[in-house]
């Protein structure tokens, strides 16, 4: 009886010791599981929030300064202390003029310098000749208001005294004559040939106007970081919201990938905020060049009229002969233009009307 009651008692010692053993074990394996649950979770955590790191931070910093500093500082180098070089890479352009031409140049900066009554070391200006139909108005850059200097070039067919230059020119480099990016094959010879190559002809006038204008539209020292100016402007504004929208929404302030989307459509709104911003910008200065030149003389207006009437006139006949809608209005204006053509036009053609308003009396004044 002691037996059989002490066999059992082994029988249930030796039971419970391997279902503690058992129970021991399984609390290992879930231990040992667990724990290799944490650290995954401690590594894909890791790895999803490292941008909240002092690492992440310098990051995104330097992403937002680089924005905002690169752009304007680039800008203010090519057209600032490095504009000569830089202007000759990027246009094709000659500084030799016709004497007839160069005469009217010097005349009109010495009456530019005698108005505003400064001195040529306060003004650096360097007129060329575009050697290209790339433009078929003045490319200007830098500021002539600036000690680095301004860089002018006149178009191409200013170079022209007489309509027999103005042909074999156009016979020898223009055929085909390329009207903005399209090539236009004209027959030179026919005449609406013809009729361009006289919208190629400016009279003194005409270039005395083009000469102060462009001298007037580029005389303030803003131009040598204008375009800098504005992107800085509108990406400093986009930097900013990038930053409160990662303060407000925590997706974007923990993820790297959410914080790039936010920050690459606050930029877009930057971009075309900043181009429309210096757009506006030159469409004051260019009417202010306009205006100012046009306040000259009387041969000042008549000649701004005379150069914008042929440059609407070039523009419909190029455009009838290439035969592609898009490029220009029916009147001639270029589509897309900053500043319109016709209103530049109509600018200077009622101030001819007040000057030939004032004209008479001014002559009768004999006091």
């Amino acid at each position: 009886m002691l037996r059989s009651c002490a066999r059992l008692y082994l029988k249930c010692k030796l039971n419970s010791s391997l279902s503690v053993r058992n129970a021991f074990s399984q609390n290992s394996s879930i231990q040992r599981i667990r724990s290799k649950l944490s650290k995954t979770q401690e590594g894909s955590s890791a790895n999803e929030y490292w941008f909240v790191t002092n690492r992440g931070q310098y990051i995104k910093f330097g992403i937002l300064s680089a924005t905002v500093l690169i752009y304007p500082f680039y800008c203010y180098l090519l057209d600032g202390p490095f504009i000569d070089s830089s202007f000759k890479s990027r246009y094709k352009v000659t500084e030799e003029f016709p004497d007839h031409l160069e005469q009217i140049i010097t005349e009109e900066y010495n009456r530019f310098l005698e108005k505003e009554e400064i001195l040529p070391k306060d003004a650096p200006v360097k007129f060329t000749l575009q050697e290209t139909t790339e433009s078929l108005d003045t490319i200007a850059r830098g500021s002539v208001g600036a000690r680095t200097g301004g860089r002018i070039a006149l178009p191409f067919y200013a170079r022209f005294e007489t309509k027999e230059e103005a042909y074999e020119y156009c016979k020898m480099h223009l055929e085909p004559f390329m009207f903005l990016n399209n090539p236009v094959c004209v027959i030179w010879d026919s005449p609406v040939g013809q009729e361009i190559i006289s919208t190629l002809v400016l009279t003194p006038k005409a270039k005395r106007f083009l000469i102060a204008r462009d001298l007037y539209a580029n005389d303030s020292a803003m131009n040598v970081i204008a375009r800098g100016y504005h992107w800085g402007l509108w990406s400093l504004f986009a930097s900013v919201s990038t930053l409160v929208i990662g303060r407000m929404a925590k997706s974007v302030r923990y993820s790297f990938g959410r914080f790039m989307i936010v920050y690459t459509l606050c930029n877009i709104v930057a971009f075309f905020g900043s181009r429309e911003m210096f757009n506006s910008y030159r469409y004051l200065n260019d009417h202010h060049g306009d205006f100012e030149s046009a306040r000259r003389s009387m041969q000042h207006c008549e000649g701004g009229k005379e150069y914008y009437t042929k440059m609407l006139k070039r523009n419909r006949l190029l455009t009838s002969i290439h035969g592609k809608s898009g490029l220009t209005t029916p009147i001639g204006d270029v589509i897309g233009l900053d500043t319109p053509i016709f209103g530049r036009y109509d600018s200077l053609r009622d101030a001819v009307a007040e000057e030939e308003e004032i004209a008479p009396a001014v002559q009768g004044d004999d006091f």
